[in-house]
């Protein structure tokens, strides 16, 4: 279709692709591509999981420890012709990574579709040892590289402040795009979960005679699969 410059516009003669087929996994599946009618364009949206928040070890009467909080999970959307996906695409969704008892969190999972479209999960918070020295614990920050037209890094993760025997600042966790990284915690906790989609896990803290804590868990993945006709 032609517009010469300056004619009026129909709304009516604007060319649009509405979604007709959406497809959402929590899990890992299979994406079937519609047949009749065949689509134009399909989009594949992946959100992969979050790092988990560091623990914390056991603290005497004399110690403290905090841990820092992961970094959020990778977004990634990629738009492609249908003719060029297979009939068949493979899903992976990117399980929550877990918080670990005086030690550094577990890394995200990646999120994909096929080789079409890949989401790197969020690096973790690191842990902390107790001491008695005033200090920082680094959060958890890397570069993401996915694959996909659109990539989305996850925010990094808060530091966790180790700052007395009565005072201890576990590390927030990183935003990703569809999913909020948890809060700090203070004093003696376990670190907080993050949210879904794919929001990092906070560290732990401890102020003096605590027993070991683990940091917070991220929140899952997710693959959202769009086609339009």
């Amino acid at each position: 279709m032609t517009i010469a410059p300056g004619a009026p516009i129909d709304a009516n003669d604007i060319p649009t692709l509405e979604p007709h087929n959406r497809t959402i996994f929590t899990a890992n599946g299979t994406f079937t591509k519609s047949v009749t009618p065949p689509p134009r364009t399909i989009v594949f949206r992946c959100q992969a999981s979050g790092g988990a928040g560091g623990g914390t070890g056991a603290t005497s009467a004399t110690q403290f420890a905090a841990g820092s909080g992961g970094q959020g999970g990778q977004y990634v959307e990629q738009v492609l012709d249908a003719t060029a996906v297979t009939a068949t695409v493979a899903i992976t969704v990117g399980a929550a990574a877990t918080g670990v008892s005086g030690s550094n969190g577990n890394v995200g999972n990646d999120s994909s579709a096929g080789g079409y479209a890949v989401a790197k999960g969020g690096t973790s918070g690191a842990g902390s040892a107790a001491t008695t020295v005033m200090s920082g614990v680094s959060g958890g920050q890397a570069t993401q590289t996915g694959t996909g037209d659109l990539q989305i890094s996850g925010s990094a993760g808060g530091a966790g402040l180790r700052l007395s025997t009565v005072a201890a600042v576990g590390g927030h966790g990183g935003n990703a795009c569809w999913g909020g990284g948890a809060a700090g915690v203070n004093g003696s906790a376990n670190g907080n979960n993050g949210q879904n989609y794919g929001g990092a896990g906070g560290g732990a803290a401890a102020v003096a005679s605590q027993g070991a804590r683990p940091g917070g868990n991220s929140g899952p993945g997710i693959v959202v699969v769009d086609e339009y006709f």
